[in-house]
């Protein structure tokens, strides 16, 4: 044999040991798939291997004689995609008809017309305490003494107006636009308004005050008190007419706080004078309301119907404590006035159980029990509570 004859057969027994070589190695490598390979499907793989060398699966292994069926190769599996289920479609026409709920929308706060009159139900409320007016007759030169504490529930006050008016013309204005919750008269609208600069005549003393919280404005004539500027001639004329009459010292039949008051002085003093002088101090504080003060006796204001404060006020708790009763109790206030006349001013007591002029007592037991620089119309009221209680 030729050399060359040789180094074929050689060579093509190393071809096919490569061969199969490459067969067992795919295989022992994927044995699961090897199993569903065809004859075809080996062909393939010997081409792989054996492009390197150029040569092709039919100078290996020939064709086989039977043509093997068809392998049906499985379709690429698709990526499953999360179904969206479409939103049901809603028929109107077959849906039960609601009635929509009514609510109240209010309306918007009207706008008032004119500073002090309008006065917003649906706005912040307005209120005033610790008030004190001008006489109801003011002697000519005299000046008076304005107090009050205004305050809103909600908002602020954002404008505050206090005049003197003669009919409809104004004779003297102060304005303040405060912008807080509060607002006192004192040291405000009473530095500002001059009464003693006014002439003899009629006059109405008039605070107009307006809140605001945002959505709604509130605005009203928070007082409006009509007086009189007076020569002192006329004062002394009040004066004669009360003492022209002789008045009896007799209770009432009436069951309201005036007449409880009134039949406790009377009990106490046995002088309609002093009794009456007394109710007008009464009326001006708290017109004879037991728990006036914020209505509640721990506020920081005054209290009851002589409107106690500090010491005093707290004094008239023990005392109500001491009794077993409420500090709201008129009996107990009552009681608790005459107590301290008795205790703290006993010579005012005294002048009282002599005097001959409500007008007098009504001066006397303001400036000295009540502690008021203004007496305002509490001398001419004391008047009416002698004609009314104790005319012959």
């Amino acid at each position: 044999m030729s050399r060359k004859k040789l180094l074929i057969i050689m060579s093509i027994i190393a071809a096919v040991t490569l061969a199969f070589g490459l067969i067992v190695s795919g295989i022992s490598k994927n044995r699961k798939a090897a199993n569903g390979l065809d004859v075809q499907s080996l062909k393939e793989v010997f081409v792989d291997s054996l492009q390197e060398k150029d040569e092709t699966a039919e100078d290996i292994i020939p064709s086989p004689s039977l043509t093997p069926a068809p392998m049906t190769t499985p379709a690429p599996k698709e990526t499953q995609k999360p179904v969206r289920t479409p939103s049901p479609t809603l028929d109107l026409d077959s849906m039960p008809t609601i009635s929509p709920v009514s609510t109240a929308v209010p309306s918007a706060s009207p706008t008032p017309e004119a500073a002090g009159k309008t006065d917003n139900p649906s706005g912040p409320s307005i209120t005033i305490t610790d008030v004190s007016y001008p006489p109801e007759k003011l002697t000519i030169n005299n000046v008076a003494d304005l107090t009050g504490r205004i305050s809103c529930d909600r908002g602020t006050l954002s404008e505050v107006i206090g005049k003197i008016m003669s009919g409809d013309s104004v004779i003297q204005k102060c304005v303040y636009n405060p912008n807080t919750i509060g607002f006192s008269l004192a040291g405000t609208v009473n530095a500002d308004l001059h009464f003693a600069s006014l002439e003899e005549g009629s006059y109405t003393y008039i605070v107009t005050v307006t809140a605001t919280d945002g959505s709604s404005v509130s605005t009203v004539d928070i007082i409006s008190f009509p007086f009189k500027v007076v020569s002192a001639t006329d004062i002394a004329s009040d004066k004669s007419s009360e003492a022209g009459s002789e008045y009896i010292a007799k209770k009432t039949s009436d069951t309201d706080n005036a007449a409880i008051c009134w039949n406790y002085l009377i009990d106490k003093f046995n002088n309609p004078y002093a009794a009456a002088g007394i109710m007008s101090n009464i009326a001006a504080e708290s017109s004879f309301n037991p728990d006036a003060g914020n209505s509640s006796f721990l506020s920081i204001n005054s209290y009851g119907i002589c409107q106690w404060s500090s010491e005093r006020k707290t004094a008239l708790k023990k005392y109500a404590d001491s009794k077993g009763e409420s500090t709201s109790s008129l009996n107990v206030q009552l009681s608790y006035m005459y107590y301290e006349l008795e205790t703290s001013y006993p010579s005012l007591k005294t002048y009282l159980e002599n005097a001959t002029s409500a007008s007098d007592a009504a001066v006397e037991f303001c400036t000295k029990y009540e502690q008021s620089s203004s007496t305002g119309t509490r001398g001419s009221a004391a008047k009416t509570y002698l004609d009314k209680y104790a005319a012959p």
